[in-house]
C-alpha cells in the first residue's frame, strides 16, 4: 500500500514565482530611488552620452514654492513702513514667513543697487540708516540709505558742517506743515523808534554853504514821527531735517505739564549764533520757504534798516566804502568874497572817485 499522498499543484513551491517577486521588489526600490534622485537633482541623465531620460523645471518649482513669478529673483523688501533715520535690523525684515523679499528681474538688481536675497545681500543691508521714510512692499536700494557708519536718529539727517536746532513753531511763524528736505530762510524783524540827535554831527562843520548847512542841521536833529521797523536775515537755506514732533515739557513748580511742537532745522554755525541772539531779544522771526522746483533762482532777501537822515546825508557828501558822495562843494567868488556852495557831482567825477572840484565864478 502506497503511503505517499499526492500534493496539490497549487500548494507546490514555485521557484520561478519567488524569483519574480524578488525582481519586482528590486525594480520598485530602483524606481523609487530614481524618483528621489530626479527630485533632488531636477533631471535623470544616462551614464553615457550625456542624454537626459527625464527632467522637470526645477527653477519653476522653486519659484512656485517661494511665491515668486517665473523669470524673477528675490531681493529684500520692506514689510512695514519705516521712518527716516532708522537703522535696519533683522527685526525690521522678519515676517511670519521669514525674511521679507519681493520679486524683481535679474537685470534690475545691479542697476538699482538692490540687495539680493543671499548672505552677502543681507550683510550689506543690516546696519544701514534710512535717508527717508520707506513705504511697505518696496525693495530696499542703495539710494535709500545714508553713508555707511551714519548713526541712527534725527542727527543722521544733518549735513556735515551744519548744526541742528530744535525750533518751537510758536517762536517762528511759517514752520508748520513743512516736509523733510524743505529749505527756508529765517528773517527777523523788530520795531525801532529813532530819537532826535543829541549832538551835532561833526561832518556838518565841513559844510560851508550857509543855506544847505541850515537845512542839514534841521534834518539831522529831526526825530521820526512814527515807529519804523528793521529786518535782517538770520539764516539762508536752512534745511528741514525732521518735521513737526510733539515733546512733553517736564512739570514745573505749580505748573501743569505742557506740550510743544518742534521742527529740527540744520543751520550753519554762524547762523545758530544769530538765531539764538534773535530768540533772546524776543523779536519777530519768520520762516520763508524756498521754491521746491528744480530751477528756483531769483534775488536773495536783503536786510532792511531804518532810514537815518543824518547818516544818509553824510553818505551823500562824503560817500561810503570808498565810493564818493553824489554831492560836491564848489568854491565861488562874488564881489571879492569867497564862499562855498554844494552842487551835484557829475557822473564822470563820481566814476573817477575825484575830490570835490573847485571853480571860479564871475564877478
Amino acid at each position: 500500500m502506497n503511503r505517499n499522498r499526492n500534493v496539490s499543484p497549487r500548494s507546490a513551491p514555485s521557484g520561478a514565482g519567488s524569483m519574480l517577486s524578488k525582481i519586482l521588489v528590486v525594480v520598485a526600490i530602483l524606481f523609487l530611488g530614481l524618483v528621489v534622485y530626479t527630485i533632488i537633482n531636477g533631471e535623470l541623465r544616462l551614464p553615457f552620452g550625456g542624454g537626459v531620460v527625464f527632467a522637470f523645471d526645477r527653477e519653476q518649482e522653486q519659484t512656485q514654492a517661494n511665491g515668486l513669478p517665473a523669470g524673477t529673483v528675490a531681493v529684500y523688501g520692506c514689510p512695514r513702513e519705516l521712518p527716516a533715520f532708522t537703522k535696519i535690523t533683522r527685526d525690521h525684515l522678519l515676517t511670519a514667513d521669514g525674511l521679507y523679499v519681493v520679486p524683481v528681474v535679474e537685470e534690475a538688481i545691479e542697476s538699482n543697487g538692490l540687495f539680493r536675497n543671499d548672505v552677502e545681500g543681507l550683510q550689506r543691508l543690516l546696519g544701514r540708516v534710512l535717508r527717508r521714510p520707506k513705504p511697505v512692499n518696496f525693495a530696499f536700494k542703495e539710494s535709500d540709505f545714508l553713508p555707511k557708519g551714519t548713526r541712527p536718529g534725527p542727527s543722521a539727517g544733518i549735513p556735515p558742517g551744519k548744526r541742528g536746532v530744535w525750533v518751537d513753531i510758536a517762536d517762528v511763524r511759517g514752520l508748520s506743515d513743512l516736509n523733510a528736505g524743505d529749505r527756508v530762510d529765517l528773517v527777523a524783524a523788530e520795531s525801532v523808534t529813532p530819537k532826535a540827535a543829541t549832538a551835532r554831527p561833526k561832518w556838518l562843520g565841513q559844510v560851508t554853504d550857509p543855506v544847505l548847512k541850515t537845512r542839514l542841521d534841521g534834518v539831522a536833529a529831526m526825530p521820526k514821527a512814527e515807529p519804523a521797523a528793521r529786518s535782517w536775515v538770520l539764516a539762508r537755506q536752512a534745511l528741514v531735517v525732521q518735521p513737526e514732533r510733539e515733546r512733553k515739557l517736564p512739570e514745573g513748580a505749580g505748573k501743569k505739564a505742557a506740550t510743544v511742537t518742534e521742527v529740527l532745522l540744520a543751520l550753519a554755525p554762524e547762523e545758530v549764533s544769530k538765531f539764538s541772539r534773535a530768540l533772546a531779544r524776543k523779536v519777530e522771526i519768520v520762516a520763508a520757504p524756498r521754491s521746491g522746483q528744480p530751477e528756483s533762482g531769483g534775488a536773495e532777501i536783503e536786510d532792511s534798516q531804518v532810514a537815518a537822515p543824518a547818516v544818509d546825508l553824510e553818505k551823500l557828501l562824503h560817500g561810503d566804502g570808498g565810493t564818493p558822495g553824489s554831492l560836491g562843494m564848489v568854491e565861488v567868488i562874488r564881489g571879492g568874497e569867497r564862499s562855498t556852495i554844494t552842487v551835484p557831482r557829475s557822473p564822470e567825477e563820481s566814476a573817477q572817485k575825484t575830490s570835490p572840484a573847485q571853480g571860479t565864478g564871475g564877478r
